[in-house]
């Protein structure tokens, strides 16, 4: 092994896992690729949402500290405008959808 990676019969390295030496996927690969893509993109997008909202509870509880209080709406507000913008880039279930 040299670098990690298994030495083909030409010495070419192999990347693990795939049946070829190109690097490109077979369209099984391919769909399975872009189902853990959505998967972790969704479960980015479920703690982004839970990261705003407890932001944004903090900004309604510190009204006392203005400056502070601003600040943290506005990271809310950013935290949310993220996930508007990477909403339509998912496949959600019904149930994510529900969420």
């Amino acid at each position: 092994m040299v670098g990690g990676r298994n030495q083909g019969r030409a010495g070419r390295a192999q990347t693990r896992g795939c049946s070829h030496s190109k690097g490109e996927l077979n369209p099984n690969e391919l769909a399975a690729y872009r189902r853990r893509v959505n998967r972790l993109m969704v479960d980015f997008l479920k703690m982004d949402v839970a990261v705003g909202l407890t932001v944004a509870k903090g900004a309604h509880l510190n009204l006392d500290n203005l400056q502070s209080a601003s600040r943290a709406y506005r990271n809310a507000r950013k935290t949310y405008d993220t996930v508007l913008t990477l909403i339509g880039k998912v496949v959600l279930t019904e149930y994510e959808a529900r969420e």
